[in-house]
């Protein structure tokens, strides 16, 4: 039986999504290291770029925080094997 790690499952989010917050990879697989994964994946060849958001949390004092965005019609297919 195959392991389903943290990586293979932000990485199948990802393709059927196309972005993902740290906040959504709490809710959805207990991890509080999506950067970490996101770096793994950037290793391997994914072009993940991260775009920064500005808004109000809900104290009303502005936040700033990343969404990272998988390039849209991009397949893993596409990363070189080296």
């Amino acid at each position: 039986m195959a392991t389903t790690t943290l990586i293979n499952l932000v990485a199948g989010y990802l393709l059927r999504y196309r972005k993902i917050t740290c906040a959504k990879a709490y809710d959805l697989y207990g991890t509080m290291r999506l950067s970490s994964i996101i770096s793994d994946l950037r290793k391997r060849g994914w072009p993940i770029h991260t775009e920064y958001v500005e808004k109000p949390n809900r104290y009303g004092m502005m936040i700033r925080y990343g969404i990272y965005v998988l390039p849209k019609g991009w397949k893993p297919e596409e990363v070189k094997k080296g």
